[in-house]
């Protein structure tokens, strides 16, 4: 769950103006449906998926790529919120000289307070989800429409994101433990979409960086801003340093050039424009390994029930 999920922006973009509740629950068993796909995976099925054409390694590197530059373009619109006499938002190329220098030193510290920022921003959705007006739940069902091509995409690109932490997480656990644990966060995921959504999903929101931060205002406007803008940081040097990494193996320091000038472009788009257009690219990429997986272990399946 990055600044794209807790802001808003990301859920309404894929399915503004939709039922949120039924919504929420679709894209709750959609993604519950991925991690047990994912959980009942043999290791040697892993290996052949991530061994196979295309290298989900290199699709990875994409992934992290787009996400990063997103994260680029929300810390420059955050920036700007901060400051609004300023017409230039350049804290993204700081931000990008800061990632290059720490990404040298390594990034466990940055990783371990990451894990501390991303449950203080969820822990403020909560709060606002209950308390905004004092009185009371937020949800308001915007329509009796549901967009099912978009719960599909927004959940894809989240779970491609999460894949190499998910299959860390299951390694070596019990298939009752990665039951119940696929059944927790889905139900959290789900959870986390209902109030992100019941606050924000409003008329106009879609022109909003941070729909979330325009219905906000005092202390929820404040304590929301600061995680964004923390957990924004966090996550951009946490996604710059496989990325510095893998340009730097491939190219050396010429690499390592390329990849800054790379994202100070592409991060200029904009974070509204690489969510609607660039995160589809992502969902794409999580669909693919989705059907493989479910492929393998239908042939796995047969291949038993033919040996009984």
């Amino acid at each position: 769950m990055g600044a794209g999920f807790i802001s808003g922006k990301e859920p309404i973009t894929y399915f503004g103006g939709s039922n949120c509740i039924i919504t929420s629950l679709l894209c709750g068993v959609i993604f519950f449906f991925c991690l047990i796909v994912v959980a009942f995976e043999k290791e040697e099925e892993s290996k052949i998926i991530m061994q196979s054409k295309p290298s989900f390694d290199l699709l990875i590197i994409i992934s992290e790529f787009i996400i990063c530059a997103s994260l680029l373009s929300s810390l420059d619109a955050i920036f700007l919120l901060l400051f609004p006499s300023v017409k230039v938002a350049f804290f993204s190329l700081i931000m990008l000289f800061i990632c290059h220098l720490i990404s040298r030193r390594g990034i466990v510290g940055v990783q371990r307070l990451s894990l501390i920022i991303l449950p203080l921003a969820i822990s403020v959705i909560t709060a606002i989800f209950f308390c905004f007006k004092g009185n009371g739940v937020l949800v308001e069902i915007s329509s009796e429409k549901v967009k099912v091509l978009g719960a599909h995409l927004f959940v894809l690109t989240n779970f491609f994101l999460a894949l190499p932490i998910v299959k860390k997480a299951f390694d070596k656990k019990s298939k009752k433990h990665k039951v119940l644990s696929s059944v927790i966060t889905a139900i959290i995921f789900a959870l986390i979409l209902l109030f992100v959504l019941s606050v924000c999903d409003k008329k106009g929101a879609e022109n909003y960086n941070f729909p979330m931060l325009n219905f906000l205002s005092g202390k929820w406007y404040f304590l929301l801003l600061i995680s964004l803008l923390f957990g924004s940081i966090l996550s951009t040097l946490s996604g710059y340093y496989p990325l510095q990494n893998f340009f730097g193996n491939e190219m050396g320091k010429k690499g390592k050039i390329t990849l800054l000038l790379m994202l100070a472009i592409f991060s200029r788009l904009g974070v509204g424009v690489i969510i609607k257009y660039c995160y589809p690219i992502i969902s794409l990429f999580g669909f693919i390994y989705i059907i493989k997986s479910v492929f393998l272990q239908i042939s796995r399946y047969k291949k038993s029930s033919i040996r009984r």
